[in-house]
């Protein structure tokens, strides 16, 4: 029979400055990752199995990435049971913990396996080290429900965002302003709920029953989503990887245009709105192309090859 969840306790861009505040993570060598185990790189560390060591089977691949070459992929490992939470994945402490009033992330996931009763359930985990409390939970459910899971002192609210499909890339936004939380999928406000605590721990997490999932893009804020970040679904910039010529599509008109490396230092900006943006002189890394629109600014990361 298949598992019932309930209430956790963890013990367990304008300017530079804007910029600055936001975290992106896409697994590429850019940015210091290494193909295979994730524990122990960027700060990352995988679950326990109770021997004295951990899995080595939550890694980073070159299978399939929603942007670059490279993603996370979290797998069912045989060394260890099925278990009745999503404790089997990859961890990362925050250097800064996020304001349940002043905060944002994404990301993007794709589930490797059809929906079935023999099917992990495939999470984000948000947890509070510091309160010693799990504070959210995106769960792509086994039956293939997507839900959000708040807790709301003395248990969690569960609510039904979507319905996921295998082989397919899902984008997950998640915004706190004030007392309220808003929840996204591919861009479309799909729930408002509020959290009580403080988020400092990230978990990719599975609860081994079999399959595998990648994520991958993922963003980490110290503010809210802008009007154009929860619709940046609309616009894309492509070829990504980028060798010579960026193209943008799907956004008609911006004030300008400013290339940034990842470390958030300006490089280049346009100050009349352009469809395509020659490269070629840029070396090759991961860099941020802001534009800066009537509804604010909107930020895309770009791989230059």
């Amino acid at each position: 029979m298949k598992k019932i969840y309930t209430l956790l306790v963890l013990v367990s861009i304008l300017n530079v400055s804007l910029i600055n505040a936001q975290q992106y993570i896409s697994f590429e060598a850019e940015e210091g990752y290494t193909l295979g185990n994730i524990d122990g790189q960027q700060g990352w560390t995988t679950t326990g199995l109770g021997n004295g060591e951990r899995t080595e089977l939550q890694v980073i691949t070159d299978e399939l990435a929603k942007i670059g070459e490279r993603s996370l992929k979290i797998n069912h490992d045989p060394q260890a049971a099925a278990q009745p939470l999503p404790i089997m994945g990859a961890f990362r402490t925050l250097d800064t913990p996020l304001d349940r009033t002043n905060f944002s992330m994404s990301y993007s996931i794709n589930v490797a396996n059809p929906p079935g009763a023999n099917s992990s359930v495939f999470a984000l985990e948000c947890g509070s080290i510091v309160d010693e409390k799990l504070v959210l939970e995106i769960y792509f459910f086994y039956d293939g429900r997507i839900l959000v899971l708040e807790n709301a002192g003395n248990e969690f609210i569960v609510t039904e965002i979507g319905n996921w499909q295998e082989d397919t890339w899902y984008d997950i936004a998640i915004s706190g302003e004030g007392e309220v939380v808003s929840y996204y999928l591919n861009g479309e406000l799909k729930h408002e709920g509020a959290l009580l605590y403080n988020i400092d721990d990230l978990r990719f997490a599975h609860d081994n029953f079999s399959g595998s999932a990648f994520f991958d893009d993922i963003s980490i804020n110290y503010s809210p989503l802008g009007v154009q970040d929860v619709s940046a679904t609309s616009w894309s910039i492509y070829p990504n990887p980028v060798e010579s010529v960026l193209n943008l599509s799907g956004l008609e008109v911006a004030n300008s245009l400013t290339i940034f490396d990842i470390s958030g230092k300006k490089l280049e900006q346009f100050n009349e709105f352009t469809n395509q943006i020659d490269v070629n002189h840029l070396q090759n890394g991961i860099y941020l192309l802001q534009l800066d629109t009537q509804n604010g600014p909107v930020t895309k990361k770009f791989i230059k090859k």
